[in-house]
């Protein structure tokens, strides 16, 4: 995994001073067939970088890309892992992906607007950029008053970090308690109506009491 470590050591050498947000969507938990261990369960990941606007992301951009093509090159060496050919298109935006079968292993990467989004996980990337392309961010939570207000306001200038719905672990959990089962179920037989379960962050640029 020694094209990884240099990856890593590549991003926090020349872009640590970019902001960086990192999301990690757990599996629901399976339960194991009887007499045998748990079934394997990956954790899907995406790490996102935002660089300034204007000729400065364009600069940062570019060795970024190559750095990007250098890898996939070098992975490519090994006849175990395959790329996607062409490039997967979601919208306007090229999504290039790696896969080796082998590990277990799915990779992608994306350039959007003025961000860098890399991931590990079977379509991880190309989920998110399918969200704001083309689904233009509109799923559950699009339909709840408070969400539309909170983002009428901030969306225009803002940075914003939504984290959304722990529904499958909170179940999950819950098949093992029948006691909080009986209490919550009336409210797990409605998830969609119950909606939102959240986190939001925002940081507008400028103004009064900005943070």
């Amino acid at each position: 995994r020694k094209a990884e470590i240099d990856t890593l050591r590549y991003l926090l050498d020349h872009h640590l001073e970019e902001h960086v947000a990192l999301a990690i969507d757990l599996p629901p938990a399976v339960a194991p067939a009887a007499g045998l261990p748990p079934p394997a369960q990956q954790p899907r990941f995406m790490l996102v970088l935002s660089f300034p606007p204007g000729e400065e992301a364009e600069n940062k951009q570019r060795p970024l890309m190559d750095k990007f093509d250098n890898y996939a090159s070098d992975r490519l060496r090994d006849s175990r892992f395959k790329d996607t050919q062409p490039p997967l298109k979601v919208g306007e935006y090229e999504i290039q992906e790696l896969e080796c079968k082998e590990l277990n292993l799915h990779e992608s990467w994306a350039f959007v607007e003025n961000l860098f989004l890399y991931g590990q996980g079977k379509s991880v990337v190309a989920d998110a950029v399918r969200n704001y392309a083309v689904n233009r961010g509109r799923g559950t939570l699009s339909q709840h008053n408070g969400y539309q207000a909170a983002f009428a306001r901030v969306g225009d200038n803002a940075q914003l970090y939504l984290q959304v719905d722990a529904t499958a672990q909170i179940m999950a959990s819950l098949n093992d308690q029948p006691l909080a089962r009986q209490v919550f179920a009336p409210l797990l037989q409605n998830l969609e109506q119950n909606r939102p379960q959240l986190a939001l962050g925002a940081y507008v640029m400028d103004g009064e009491n900005a943070p």
